[in-house]
């Protein structure tokens, strides 16, 4: 099966792509964290001492695989050296496949993702709640300080569970504002209550308002108010919110005074506002209004560098896990994103007893058979390339000097299909060594 990307399938702009290989998982306590930039250089990677990359691995061979440049392609390739045990990309056996930002490679019991390198400016914030060492949340954080110190509004962008009221947050946090963040789901608020709720009411507005009562603009006076899910507002809601954004200025239900305020506004939403707009559910003025700075959320799947150290943030105590669940793991696609994943490491750190591993049974059937078919899609996938005739095979030990792994790659076939057929045919591998 050749197995070699097509350029017709690799990103028109991979070419421009500046990238690097990250240890996310490994039996050497050395190699986690560690990253190389690849490109036109050439990078051996195996547990000799004689590879540009060395990892103290016993799953990994001498020479397993190398990181190089493909030239007709145009782009990094991962090319495997005949390894034991395979170099497997996406959860798949490759023997040569070009790289793009995401893939997940598996050499022995060793996990490296691939992603960007770093552009200028993306310095880590240590006091930032959005930990993770990828480039896609160092371009977040970037953003944040970027737009925090100014009175521009923000609009937080992303998928459910990516982390958009952590974003506000630190938003907040390096504003050097003296008020409160005041939070809201405009989702929640009940129709009849919300502008109420959003700008406060004085005794007798309507019945039931015994007592004047402060709304979230208010309360937020000097400080950041937080509109999460911003494009679940009525329409006629969101003609008075934008009045205030414009003008600063709170009129409270059954008032006819109205009142300064000093607020910074972060809005956020999983809806694509544009669409919204041209369905006539909310405001383009509004839209204008609040996207002064839009500041998009990763996705986790698109920055699966961080997922294997956030699911031991989460667990909360160092968890052993074996290298198929770290797999898993990374290969999820994660619709839900932290809020997902947070979920399954706090349940496994009270099911799975402190001094046991985390194994590929322990998680749910969604994630582990996520692996396991792709196992199962490669086993199926591996038919020879060359029938496996006494011929074909004595041709290969010859081009291999004798060596059953590497004579395995050039036929396109498993070692123990091989060593079988070297069975059948009375085929003595020795004989072809040089001597």
């Amino acid at each position: 099966m050749d197995t070699t990307t097509p350029a017709s399938d690799l990103p028109s702009k991979q070419a421009q792509r500046a990238l690097r290989a990250v240890v996310v998982y490994s039996p050497d306590s050395g190699a986690p964290g560690r990253s190389f930039q690849i490109g036109e250089r050439t990078l051996s990677v195996g547990r000799g001492d004689d590879v540009a990359i060395t990892i103290r691995d016993d799953r990994i061979s001498r020479g397993h695989c190398s990181f190089e440049w493909d030239g007709g392609l145009g782009v990094p390739v991962v090319v495997d050296h005949g390894s034991s045990n395979g170099t497997l990309v996406n959860g798949a056996a490759q023997r040569r496949v070009g790289l793009e930002p995401g893939h997940i490679i598996r050499v022995g019991d060793t996990l490296i993702v691939i992603e960007e390198v770093a552009g200028e400016g993306l310095v880590d914030d240590t006091a930032s709640t959005l930990k993770g060492s990828s480039v896609a949340l160092g371009r977040l954080r970037h953003g944040i300080r970027t737009a925090a110190p100014t009175m521009l509004t923000v609009l937080v962008l992303g998928e459910t569970g990516t982390g958009k009221e952590l974003v506000a947050t630190e938003i907040h946090r390096l504003s050097n504002r003296h008020g409160d963040l005041v939070t809201v789901n405009c989702a929640a608020i009940p129709t009849t209550l919300a502008e109420s709720t959003l700008f406060g009411h004085v005794r007798g507005a309507f019945t039931g308002a015994s007592t004047d009562r402060q709304g979230l603009f208010t309360q937020a006076d000097r400080g950041t108010l937080f509109l999460d899910e911003v494009g679940e507002l009525a329409m006629e809601l969101q003609a008075k919110l934008l009045r205030v954004l414009e003008d600063q200025l709170v009129t409270p239900v059954g008032s006819s005074r109205s009142q300064e305020v000093d607020v910074r506004v972060v809005a956020a939403t999983n809806v694509a506002l544009e669409q919204a707009v041209d369905d006539g559910r909310f405001r383009s003025d509004l839209l204008a209004r609040l996207d002064d700075w839009p500041l998009p959320t990763p996705a986790l799947r698109d920055h699966p560098v961080d997922i294997l150290p956030l699911f031991t943030g989460f667990i909360g105590r160092t968890s052993e896990i074996t290298p198929d669940v770290a797999e898993a793991l990374l290969l999820h696609d994660w619709p839900r994103n932290v809020r997902e994943l947070g979920r399954l490491a706090r349940r496994l750190g009270v099911a799975i007893a402190p001094d046991q591993p985390i194994d590929l049974t322990d998680l749910p059937e969604s994630i582990a058979d996520g692996l396991r078919m792709r196992r199962e899609q490669t086993q199926a996938d591996a038919v020879p390339k060359t029938p496996l005739t006494r011929e074909s095979i004595i041709e290969a030990l010859q081009q291999v000097d004798g060596n059953v792994t590497q004579a395995a790659t050039v036929l396109g076939c498993g070692r123990k299909t091989l060593y079988r057929r070297l069975k059948d045919f009375a085929i003595d591998p020795e004989k072809y060594r040089e001597e």
